[in-house]
């Protein structure tokens, strides 16, 4: 059949002119649909692309891949650039807060998750007024990475809470870097307050805060941090260097302050006839404060404290290279405690204390200071467990002091005497330890009703060792302050293969000694017995046993003696697993080595000559070094080194052979698989294609739903 299609004729002219309307009218309406589906088609476009202006985060493993979309709509720090205003800042109460928002100039709602925030401002004060001022507001808010210069005082914070300053830099100022007044419970952390005329930071009358994490407060031409009238404030973890007079200084009814961990330094300087600068400074009834961990060095003196200063603590602290006294106290100041502080190489006196009482001196190490270990004017002090070594004076001297307690201390090598009591009474001297000092314990002027007793005067601890069934156990290493009253027999354990050396170090002048090594059955190996300042053995050990050392001849107040010993084998190393000879495939072996060397210092291995690869426990060969071997015989090396500079290895090889089949544990026999993985990853649709195939499968499926439908005839012939 052949189907033709003939249009409908209309011959009546008044029924052509209705057919032509009828047409224009649905032609319009077509274009209108068609403009409708065109907006439908961009609407649904529009809201297909949303995805696409979202940040996708995808997280991939070896199963799966999944992504996140986040929505930053309220991460304005990425949006908002603040401008960079030359003129001071001037907020006054929480409204002030309001209104300096309002003008654009900060960021916040003032509370504790979404802090006022005025941040990256840089203020030339111009020489006058203060370039940041706020007062009267306890909204919280942060000042952040601000640079503020030439101003009276660079921030100042007065009748303020909740806030902080954190990153800030503030210099060139002629009064205060950063000023405090009436102000608790805020943070200063990580600002740079340098080079101001007066103090880097000052806090008057303002209690609870914290000024930490690495403020550096350096090269102000008065005191690095200022404290007056303030309690309970955190000076913690901060750089105070370089500063005119005082690195941190406490003043009248400043309590319970806690400052830790600050390095406080200066240089030896002439300020005017007088004038004195110190590391920290506790001047006029401040109590209860504690100072601890800090480093002092290069103050006139280390720590005072002056005038009626009550129950403080200063404990571990390094207080070193002071110009005159390591810790200073003067007039007043009891029931302090000094504890367990460093205090070497002053120019005066490890400790002064004068016209006080009560404190309590435990623990320190004191050396090498120029004058006296620990001086007391003082009465009633407790001297407990100190060590007391090398000063230029004596270990310990009261003056004009009475019902002092000196116990436990250990006095070494002083050059004058280990315990001088100088017009001192009704003090108790009881179980130190004094060697090598000038004098053991002297009383000097009208001392009276003092008690000396159970001292162990110019006798060493290894003491009683007099003979061979004697001997006392000594380390390697140097052992100082020794005393040759009678015999000294010492005895340490040597390892076959290593070289002992021995020496003692004395003054000839005042008793010539002799050294002598013994085996265990007191056999005499070696000795030395010229008539120099030393004597010294060396001597190389064939089998492993107990050595037994003597020092003897003639008496003498001091010797030292130093052992090394030079261990001339490399470490042992056996190889557990692999054995010589096993085949693995594609997997790399594990490995199992046993090691030992007393002074061991590192080990590792080679495969094939390849780089060292170091290892600490036993693990599996590395496997990328494995891949690249070709198959056939593989060298694999262990290696191990001592302190000492002796190396040793051992070597064994094994046979890599390639194979189809993947399964096993891959320590020995051609069985081992190879390694794992996905073998769906490379059939995945990545996202990005996926979301393409979606949007065409949309489009063509509009342009189907809006295509215009046109009606025909067919004439059957």
């Amino acid at each position: 059949m052949i189907y033709n299609i003939t249009m409908l004729i209309i011959t009546n002219k008044n029924l052509l002119e209705k057919k032509q309307k009828l047409c224009n009218s649905m032609n319009k309406k077509l274009v209108i649909k068609r403009k409708s589906s065109l907006k439908i088609l961009l609407v649904l476009l529009v809201v297909l692309q949303i995805p696409l202006f979202s940040k996708v985060e995808f997280n991939e493993t070896q199963t799966e891949s999944t992504f996140n979309i986040k929505d930053d709509s309220n991460d304005i720090s990425e949006f908002i650039m603040l401008s960079t205003p030359s003129d001071k800042i001037h907020i006054v109460g929480n409204s002030g807060w309001v209104n300096f928002k309002n003008q654009g100039k900060c960021t916040g709602d003032g509370i504790s998750n979404n802090p006022y925030i005025i941040q990256n401002l840089e203020i030339d004060a111009g020489g006058s007024g203060d370039g940041i001022l706020i007062e009267n507001s306890d909204v919280f808010f942060k000042i952040i990475d601000c640079k503020v210069f030439n101003s009276t005082n660079g921030i100042r914070l007065t009748g303020i809470s909740n806030g902080q300053l954190v990153n800030n830099t503030i210099y060139g100022n002629s009064g205060m870097g950063i000023y405090l007044d009436s102000s608790s419970d805020n943070h200063i952390l990580g600002n740079n307050a340098s080079e101001n005329t007066l103090d880097g930071i000052y806090l008057i009358s303002s209690n609870n805060n914290e000024i930490s994490k690495d403020n550096i407060v350096n090269n102000n031409e008065r005191h690095g941090i200022y404290i007056q009238d303030s309690s309970s404030n955190i000076i913690e973890d901060n750089q105070v260097n370089y500063n005119i007079y005082h690195g941190i200084f406490l003043l009248s009814h400043s309590d319970v302050n806690t400052i830790r961990n600050n390095l406080i330094l200066n240089r030896f300087h002439i300020i005017g006839a007088g004038v004195q600068w110190y590391g920290i400074y506790l001047h006029t009834w401040c109590d209860q404060n504690t100072i601890e961990n800090n480093t002092i060095s290069g103050q006139y003196h280390g720590i005072r404290i002056y005038n009626q200063c009550l129950d403080n603590i200063i404990k571990d602290n390094k207080i070193n290279n002071n110009r005159q006294n390591g810790i200073y106290i003067y007039q007043m100041n009891d029931f302090n405690e000094f504890l367990d502080n460093e205090i070497n190489g002053n120019g005066l006196d490890g400790i002064f204390i004068e016209g006080s009482h009560g404190d309590i001196i435990s623990g320190n190490t004191i050396s090498g200071n120029s004058r006296n270990g620990i001086y007391l004017r003082s009465y009633q002090e407790q001297v407990l467990d100190n060590t007391v070594i090398s000063n230029g004076g004596d270990g310990i001297l009261t003056w004009s002091s009475d019902d002092h307690i000196i116990i436990g201390n250990t006095l070494k090598g002083n050059t004058d005497n280990g315990i001088h009591l100088y017009y001192s009474d009704d003090n108790t001297v009881t179980n130190n330890v004094l060697i090598g000092n000038g004098q053991c314990i002297v009383e000097t002027g009208t001392s009276t009703g003092n008690t000396l007793s159970n001292n162990l005067c110019n006798e060493d601890l290894y003491e009683i060792n007099n003979q061979f069934n004697q001997a006392v156990e000594i380390s390697v290493g140097q052992t100082d302050f020794l005393v040759a009253n009678d015999e000294d027999w010492y005895y340490l354990n040597v390892i076959s293969g290593e070289t002992i050396s021995i020496i003692i170090d004395f003054s000839h002048s005042s008793g010539n000694l002799n050294l002598a090594l013994y085996n265990s059955s007191e056999d005499l190996l070696k000795s030395s017995t010229s008539n120099d300042d030393d004597e010294e053995i060396t001597f190389n050990v064939k089998n492993t046993g107990l050595f037994y050392i003597r020092v003897y001849f003639e008496t003498n107040p001091l010797y030292h003696l130093y052992i090394e010993k030079n261990d001339i084998l490399g470490p042992n190393i056996d190889i557990i697993f692999p054995e010589n000879d096993m085949v693995f495939n594609e997997t790399a072996p594990n490995f199992n080595v046993i090691i030992y060397d007393p002074n061991l210092d590192k080990t590792w291995y080679t495969v094939n000559n390849s780089i060292k690869i170091f290892f600490l426990v036993n693990t599996d060969i590395n496997q990328t070094i494995w891949t690249k071997c070709a198959e056939g015989i593989i060298p694999i090396k262990f290696y191990a080194n001592d302190t000492l500079g002796n190396v040793e290895f051992k070597q064994i090889q094994v046979e890599k052979l390639l194979t189809t089949s993947q399964s096993g544990d891959g320590n020995g026999g051609v069985s081992g698989g190879g390694g794992s993985g996905n073998s769906d990853d490379n059939n995945t649709i990545p996202f990005g294609s996926f979301y393409l195939i979606f949007i065409i499968f949309a489009i063509i499926s509009l342009i189907i739903l809006i295509k215009p439908r046109i009606t025909f005839q067919y004439n059957k012939k």
